[in-house]
């Protein structure tokens, strides 16, 4: 559960020697003073994903954080903040953008574009398997993005279906 993960991570830093709480995301919670979480899309090993709302712009966008489990972890830290820096430079069509970073109550965060559409996996539970010519087209502005992000010294480590996203983009799907 969501508060025995907090506790974990409580004992984890205390151990450590410093006490450092992470938050436990709400809806309705501001981040960085111009973010309101308003549902979690999705959580996993590495964090939860939550769509928000830019109060000042008053575009949706989504805020990733990183798990309470990892709070406390510096290498852990670092590594998600430069894998922040380094995708926050990356502007290919098959790229997810990333747009801020920050931390809220020692609990990093960062801030990317809002993707409309569904996961592959999503797409092939429900349609089936798809069309050759289609699966080329996926693995092809896949392995686009993910050479680009190598070549920035970024490394996907948790490439699957469930995150590759077919982004709808008026009558076009982009692959992300």
């Amino acid at each position: 559960s969501r508060r025995s993960a907090v506790g974990q991570a409580r004992a984890l830093s205390a151990w450590r020697g410093t006490l450092r709480v992470p938050m436990v995301p709400e809806p309705g919670d501001v981040i960085g003073g111009r973010y309101r979480l308003e549902e979690r899309l999705a959580s996993g090993g590495m964090g939860s994903v939550w769509r928000a709302r830019h109060l000042e712009l008053e575009s949706d966008v989504a805020v990733k954080f990183m798990s309470p489990e990892l709070v406390g972890d510096p290498s852990g830290e670092k590594r998600f903040r430069r894998e922040a820096l380094l995708a926050a430079r990356l502007r290919r069509p098959h790229i997810v953008q990333v747009f801020d970073y920050g931390t809220v109550d020692g609990q990093p965060y960062l801030v990317m574009e809002l993707l409309q559409g569904e996961d592959l996996a999503s797409r092939i539970a429900s349609s089936g398997p798809l069309p050759p010519a289609r699966v080329v087209e996926i693995v092809d502005a896949v392995a686009r993005a993910l050479r680009t992000a190598h070549e920035a010294g970024l490394l996907h480590r948790d490439l699957k279906p469930a995150n590759v996203f077919l982004e709808r983009a008026g009558d076009d799907e982009v692959v992300k």
